[in-house]
């Protein structure tokens, strides 16, 4: 799993277990999280305005971009909340280089939103992923 923090409130790098994560940390709301709710909100009935674009940086400097599913904001946090399969490239990406940033259109409204962030991955490290 894999959050994005739009305030770069957190360390970068590690891994972070979701029942640890304190939002009482995390900065107060920045200033695209109202406009982002609004667009959600006019855009519930479409399932795809929850497709995001996510662009990382590989281990040799060059980008990548795939599509990942905005699953909600994580706990009472600014931190938007994305799931992920462990052996996916991403997964390498974010522990190489946890610079990022997602582009997220939604139609109904034609509005454009991109955030650049530090990546973080939440849950089990990937090296623990397959133990017991």
């Amino acid at each position: 799993m894999s959050f994005l923090d739009g305030n770069d409130s957190l360390a970068t790098g590690s891994t972070v277990d979701v029942e640890s994560y304190d939002a009482s940390t995390a900065p107060e709301k920045p200033s695209w999280r109202p406009h982002l709710e609004t667009s959600l909100n006019s855009s519930s009935s479409d399932v795809t305005s929850r497709y995001v674009q996510l662009a990382t940086i590989r281990e040799d400097g060059t980008p990548a971009c795939r599509t990942i599913v905005f699953r909600g904001f994580l706990l009472d946090s600014n931190v938007l909340y994305f799931v992920t399969d462990l052996r996916s490239d991403k997964v390498s990406d974010i522990l190489t280089n946890p610079a990022g940033e997602i582009a997220w259109y939604f139609t109904g409204t034609r509005e454009q939103f991109r955030i650049g962030a530090r990546l973080q991955l939440v849950g089990p490290p990937p090296a623990a992923a397959g133990e017991g």
